[in-house]
């Protein structure tokens, strides 16, 4: 089974994917375009489906966008920031043509808790035997997405309670 995790941003997009036949973990950092959100997400799904191109992605887990409310919260929400994430959320998993039951849809309250980045690092470290500081946060937090849902099995596929 291929497990596809996606951190999102609009600067730079965290992938990883996961290869439960032979235990084998690929990490990568995109960076979107700077063009309209449509074609980042094709983009994303491309990037995807390039690294994948021996076997499908099985299921995807992205992280799907929440409120912040704070200053940066309040800022990425008037530049539209929030609502171009989940556009990727709901795009993405379109574009590679995958099943409902495929796509998880985990807040970061669900998959971390309030776990901060150096936190997180440090649960990568100790779960997959990597340095974290060779990677991006968003490299290991969809690593650890993929942890999440294997630890987890989550029912719903789409569920985005928190």
């Amino acid at each position: 089974m291929i497990i596809c995790a996606v951190d999102p941003s609009v600067n730079n997009v965290g992938i990883a994917l996961y290869d439960t036949k032979i235990n084998k973990l690929q990490l990568w950092q995109f960076h979107p375009p700077k063009l309209q959100i449509q074609y980042v997400a094709s983009c994303i799904a491309n990037e995807i489906f390039l690294a994948s191109i021996e076997e499908k992605v099985n299921v995807i887990i992205i992280e799907y966008p929440t409120f912040q409310n704070s200053a940066k919260g309040h800022i990425a929400a008037q530049k539209g920031y929030t609502l171009d994430l989940a556009y990727i959320a709901g795009a993405v998993p379109a574009l590679l043509r995958l099943n409902s039951d495929q796509i998880h849809l985990p807040t970061p309250l669900r998959w971390k808790g309030n776990a901060p980045k150096a936190a997180v690092g440090r649960r990568f470290e100790r779960r997959f035997g990597l340095e974290s500081t060779k990677y991006s946060d968003h490299e290991f937090e969809a690593a650890m997405m993929i942890a999440w849902f294997m630890d987890d099995k989550p029912e719903r596929a789409s569920s985005r309670s928190s």
